[in-house]
């Protein structure tokens, strides 16, 4: 199977949270934005890092929005390609990734929790 890339443009929406989770995807080019499902930034991931795998390894809807930072090129790896290499892979190793996935997921949850509750504290100023 070719690779497949696409060309973001800076400011377009690579995926919304709540959007199937249907690939991961690896980036060649570029940086891109990470926000919680309330508009929380929780990190910009640059060329060679990868995004969209928390949604495959747990089998769930997008947990965030994903928005090009810059000029990007993305590396679209599809659901079937994904799974093959998953089904390959030691039993060990897929529970460690599914343990990192969900930590990872829960952690980016009481991020947003702790940063809505500061801005309610800055409100009563």
């Amino acid at each position: 199977m070719k690779p497949v890339y696409k060309s973001v443009a800076a400011g377009d929406v690579i995926y919304q949270a709540k959007d199937d989770a249907n690939s991961v995807f690896l980036i060649h080019t570029g940086e891109v934005d990470i926000f919680s499902h309330k508009n929380f930034h929780l990190a910009t991931l640059k060329e060679g890092e990868m995004f969209g795998e928390i949604g495959q390894i747990l089998r769930e809807r997008r947990t965030v929005t994903v928005i090009a930072k810059t000029n990007c090129i993305i590396r679209v790896i599809e659901d079937d390609l994904l799974m093959q290499k998953i089904d390959a892979t030691d039993p060990a190793i897929l529970a460690i990734l599914r343990g990192l996935a969900l930590r990872l997921n829960e952690t980016n949850k009481r991020t947003e929790d702790l940063w809505t509750e500061l801005q309610i504290y800055k409100s009563l100023k």
